[in-house]
């Protein structure tokens, strides 16, 4: 680039230094492209499956590198929290349109962007740098993940509890957000304290404080948490007797825990967890890890489709981790498809009607009664 910027032409070959210049140009381009971002790998303990090393015709390899590219930091600051999105081929204009909406959240831009997208999805980085403008000033970095893994003795062939988008892919993500995100081992966390979670499908309406202050305050605060869920049926099959005779296991009272007792045996209480943010430690102790690895042991969330907000109140619970409900503000300003069109309503019933009131009508969702009376109430 100094080269180009020291170029004199020469007159007597004008051709030719028409021919330097346009070079020269093509490479100060480049060099100005590459200076905004910053390239680095991240290394992992992630074993790619055996379908991927025949595909590749890579050797096995217990320590795969996996690819992360960040955007420049125009902030300035360091950065102590993340917040983390998981993102699929299409869902790009939502992944824009939320991270956009970052701007609501005052926290001084402590908290960087994490993207993680799958590898079989072959983003550019092009397309990457899309959502780091989107995400401007907040330095944002974007990893390459391998999404697909399977519990052993199933595979793609396997019959599916659940299909959303395609056979597997919902499973995967309750998987990359319970366990993965939580490995140590694989340290997608690592440098931070904190972390809080931006569904592609979500945004926000209004400015929210910071997230990560409570954190601050209270030490031993663990977990933030959205409104209360359930999850019945099927899709929780088993989980009621593992979590009990896990929770018994521990010398403890199953009783004593919230989600498995004040609910009927064929539900298991969880909350919604399209937002939700935590101290990273409190989920990386011993004892978490070993709930995490006994989940995937069992193979429910593959075998049954045990969700991640389910699984996620159940350790909270069991391990008895310092938690509370995220505020009024958030909840208000957070938009999410189903639970939020819940909470819009509310919202715009304050102005003019209490939200039991409109229970029973036609604005208001037949799955409402998933919440209970007081996550209701708490808005009128």
């Amino acid at each position: 680039a100094q080269g180009c910027l020291a170029f004199r032409p020469n007159v007597a070959s004008p051709g030719l230094a028409a021919m330097m210049l346009y070079w020269c140009l093509c490479i100060v381009v480049v060099l100005s492209f590459a200076d905004a971002l910053t390239v680095a790998n991240v290394s992992t303990s992630k074993v790619p499956s055996a379908k991927d090393l025949a595909l590749s015709g890579h050797a096995v390899a217990k320590t795969p590198t996996l690819h992360t590219i960040c955007s420049r930091d125009l902030t300035g600051r360091e950065h102590d929290a993340v917040i983390v999105m998981l993102v699929a081929a299409d869902s790009w204009d939502w992944a824009k349109t939320a991270l956009k909406s970052l701007h609501f959240v005052q926290d001084s831009y402590r908290a960087e962007v994490g993207i993680f997208y799958d590898t079989a999805d072959n983003i550019t980085e092009e397309k990457l740098h899309l959502l780091f403008e989107a995400a401007k000033p907040r330095k944002a970095c974007a990893t390459r993940i391998l999404f697909a893994e399977f519990p052993p003795g199933m595979s793609e062939k396997s019959k599916t509890p659940w299909i959303q988008r395609n056979s597997w892919g919902y499973m995967h993500m309750i998987r990359f957000f319970f366990v993965d995100l939580m490995d140590p081992k694989l340290k997608l966390l690592s440098g931070f304290k904190y972390w809080a979670r931006l569904d592609t499908d979500s945004y926000f309406q209004l400015p929210v404080p910071d997230i990560f202050q409570n954190f601050d305050k209270n030490p031993a605060l663990g977990y933030i948490h959205n409104l209360e869920n359930a999850d019945c049926g099927g899709i929780v099959e088993g989980l009621q007797d593992f979590a009990r005779a896990f929770v018994s296991q521990r010398h403890d009272d199953p009783s004593a825990i919230p989600a498995l007792s004040k609910c009927k045996r064929d539900c298991v209480l969880g909350w919604y967890n399209n937002f939700e943010a935590g101290r990273i430690a409190a989920f990386q102790t011993t004892d978490a890890q070993a709930f995490i690895q006994a989940v995937v042991a069992s193979k429910g969330i593959y075998e049954k489709r045990w969700g991640d907000a389910i699984l996620r109140r159940l350790l909270v619970e069991i391990m008895h981790v310092p938690h509370q409900e995220a505020s009024k503000e958030m909840l208000l300003s957070y938009y999410h498809p189903g639970q939020n069109r819940v909470i819009s309503d509310v919202a715009h019933a304050l102005v003019g009607a209490r939200p039991e009131q409109l229970l029973g009508s036609p604005k208001w969702p037949s799955f409402v009664p998933q919440l209970s009376p007081e996550a209701v109430s708490r808005f009128s």
